[in-house]
């Protein structure tokens, strides 16, 4: 959302906001009048998640268009979880979305089922934060900052990013088992390979990565560090699970490793709306001694990076806000859609 308004203001327009804390459970009179007057006046709406608002309130008349942040993920969301717990009722605030936009023609089909849309709804526009991701004085510039303000990462070590998403239901109930990870094998490995281990949490996740102090020189916990993109320039290793973080992660076409130990419980009670074990773009490993012994070999099935990247792109490159803008405001979208 903030790549896409910053790039509407470098057109000339001059979005207006409405911002919906999901941690506030009750608004004022005077908040819900400023919102649905700004609905009321809206031409194009865009949003960055499921809103509730649009679940009970008919929006007519207006372009409404879903900008889901998740480029390719493999948690069942949305319509994919109908019937499961936490799914959308029949009929819900996706089912409004005049469009949504997704990476490629070749994987707009899991948005429409997500949304309730039709596949000639999704428009392969590229995610608006890639813009930036992929810009090169921006890349830089960030690099620098890195290693600036965390002495650990300017050691002359390979740097092995930790960053899985969270168990649980939802927000509240978010952790993630640290208990699935032994520090004093971890630190050894980090030894033995020269590396330095980044922590990265998903954002729901509030206890702290429980790293012992005596081993804090080859590894730090950088939850708080609000962008994981930045953290990719300098990652050399990606360990995740079922996170959207791979989509991003591919572009800088290094080796990623699925920590995925309870993948049996994890497709029955969350469930996927993609094939976990062939479309990930590298190794599964089921337990903590696996990934180790992946990393010490280098075993990271990296040729499947290649696949990833041709199914999930039709565009690599900066311009997916423009053909948002140039698609949906302008109208000028191409014929074959």
């Amino acid at each position: 959302m903030s790549a896409l308004k910053k790039a509407l203001i470098r057109e000339g327009y001059k979005p207006i906001e409405s911002y919906r804390a999901i941690t506030t459970k009750h608004y004022n009179i005077c908040h819900w009048i400023m919102t649905l007057k700004k609905i009321a006046e809206a031409d194009y709406i865009f949003l960055d998640d499921h809103s509730q608002t649009t679940d009970w309130l008919t929006i007519k008349n207006t372009i409404i268009t879903q900008l889901w942040h998740a480029g390719a993920g493999f948690k069942s969301t949305g319509y994919s979880r109908f019937g499961m717990p936490a799914s959308p009722a029949p009929w819900s605030g996706h089912r409004q979305y005049t469009y949504g936009i997704a990476g490629s023609m070749k994987i707009r089909h899991f948005f429409s089922e997500v949304w309730g849309i039709n596949d000639s709804q999704v428009l392969p526009t590229g995610m608006p934060r890639i813009d930036e991701y992929l810009d090169d004085e921006h890349r830089l510039k960030t690099i620098e900052k890195l290693l600036l303000h965390n002495p650990i990462l300017c050691k002359q070590s390979k740097v092995i990013l930790f960053a899985p998403t969270y168990r649980g239901e939802n927000k509240k109930h978010a952790y993630y088992p640290f208990s699935m990870l032994d520090f004093d094998k971890l630190y050894k490995l980090c030894e033995d390979t020269n590396s330095v281990l980044i922590f990265k949490m998903h954002p729901f996740i509030t206890e702290p990565v429980p790293i012992p102090n005596e081993y804090k020189d080859r590894m730090t916990d950088m939850s708080d560090y609000p962008n994981i993109n930045d953290l990719f320039y300098i990652t050399d290793l990606l360990i995740t699970d079922y996170s959207s973080n791979i989509y991003e992660f591919s572009l800088m076409k290094k080796p990623m490793l699925f920590f995925a130990y309870d993948i049996e419980e994890y497709s029955k009670t969350r469930g996927f709306h993609r094939d976990y074990a062939t479309n990930v773009p590298g190794r599964i490993v089921e337990n903590f001694e696996d990934m180790c012994s992946a990393i010490y070999n280098n075993d990271y099935d990296f040729e499947k990076v290649s696949e990833y990247l041709e199914n999930n792109f039709d565009h690599v490159d900066t311009g997916a806000c423009k053909r948002i803008i140039d698609w949906i405001i302008r109208g000028r979208l191409p014929e074959h859609f």
